[in-house]
């Protein structure tokens, strides 16, 4: 028996190049349909304040969102203050649980009121600056942008926590 030597083995890739190419589509794909839902933020240019008055510089809105006091184990055990432009509003009172949620509505409402009534009186109603603590909850800052928004408030700014 004789052993055929005389073709050369082929490796046949046409597989590969198929499975190579829709790999590359797939890729394409997934990256080209990243959606980016939230709110806009604008953040306070750099540098000093050229051009601009001090007195338009003191006239802006600032809340100030405190932290949640919480336990080990993740247990609630005091509501964070708000701060707008130094004043504390207390988002909860009583020492009811029952009661924090209604509590905090109304706190937020306040909020929203005050805003309003700083707008009235000549507050730089184009940017509400918001501060807040590195474990400050997400939800809490949107209810201070809620309330902006409530007020017409056009744009929001994260400023940097207080060490």
């Amino acid at each position: 028996m004789k052993i055929k030597t005389d073709d050369e083995a082929d490796v046949n890739v046409t597989s590969l190049i198929d499975c190579l190419m829709q790999c590359i589509i797939f890729f394409m794909v997934i990256m080209s349909a990243q959606y980016i839902f939230g709110v806009a933020i604008k953040f306070p240019p750099a540098g000093g304040s050229k051009g601009k008055s001090d007195q338009k510089q003191e006239k802006n809105i600032t809340v100030y969102v405190q932290s949640d006091y919480i336990e080990q184990g993740h247990y609630l055990v005091q509501d964070g203050m708000l701060k707008l432009n130094g004043e504390d509003i207390a988002l909860t009172s009583s020492e009811d649980r029952k009661k924090w949620e209604e509590e905090r509505k109304k706190g937020y409402e306040y909020l929203t009121y005050k805003i309003g009534e700083l707008v009235k009186s000549g507050y730089n109603d184009s940017v509400l600056l918001v501060q807040g603590d590195m474990t400050t909850y997400h939800t809490k800052i949107m209810h201070v942008v809620d309330c902006g928004k409530a007020n017409k408030i056009k744009g929001f700014s994260l400023l940097p926590p207080v060490k």
